[in-house]
């Protein structure tokens, strides 16, 4: 991260510090965990908690791709999987796919980034602009809950700028409940399930991402139109 802020002039200096003051909640052994509560919604305290205000004023662009999944899905995967296919297969610059994350950016670094923006993001549909589901191209990824609750628990304990230092027993009746940083996997892939009834959108897998990349690359070329 070091290489990287000092590569892009330091546009990373306020990303993954504590924005506001958070709230304090407590895993099912009472290990302390700092988040922001946004209109029910449980985030990092690194991400701004005016964030459902920030995308209520996003400005959507019709060639954009959205790309949703719960943390620890494979997003990162996918999105660099995306970027070269819609790249002529050149890798992302350095950064890039922070550059395209609402959670972390503003809109003037996002709005910076050259079409086609692949933009990344773990909220829910609700906090959506609606003019996404009507416009843009958008991919959901899902993982099995066993493996995303782990890894995300792995990542939450080992990341510094989350605060937590907690044990994974006492994590994982928190998750279970959506007591967490992201709040729900259930809740999120049965929304996200029910969005897609009614608007184009493509589902992939971890699990088949992994067992036949192959397959879920073309997969997502012929869904983006490109060869």
């Amino acid at each position: 991260m070091a290489e990287l802020n000092y590569a892009v002039g330091g546009i990373f200096d306020d990303i993954l510090v504590t924005k506001g003051t958070p709230t304090i909640i407590k895993d099912d052994l009472g290990d302390p965990f700092p988040v922001h509560k946004v209109d029910g919604y449980i985030y990092p305290q690194f991400v701004r908690p005016t964030i459902h205000d920030y995308m209520k004023d996003f400005e959507v662009r019709a060639d954009d791709i959205w790309f949703f999944s719960y943390p620890r899905s494979g997003n990162h995967w996918i999105w660099n999987i995306v970027y070269r296919l819609t790249h002529d297969l050149q890798e992302a610059p350095k950064g890039m796919e922070e550059f395209c994350m609402p959670e972390l950016e503003t809109q003037n670094v996002i709005g910076s980034v050259p079409a086609p923006r692949i933009i990344r993001t773990h909220q829910l549909p609700s906090s959506i602009p609606k003019t996404v589901w009507n416009n843009c191209k958008a991919i959901n990824i899902v993982r099995h809950p066993k493996d995303a609750a782990y890894s995300l628990y792995k990542h939450h304990s080992a990341a510094l700028v989350h605060g937590y230092n907690g044990t994974w027993e006492g994590y994982l009746p928190n998750w279970l409940k959506g007591e967490v940083v992201w709040n729900d996997w259930f809740k999120h892939v049965q929304e996200y399930k029910k969005l897609a009834e009614n608007v184009d959108m493509l589902f992939l897998t971890y699990e088949e991402t992994k067992n036949d990349t192959l397959g879920t690359i073309k997969k997502i070329a012929d869904y983006l139109g490109v060869s």
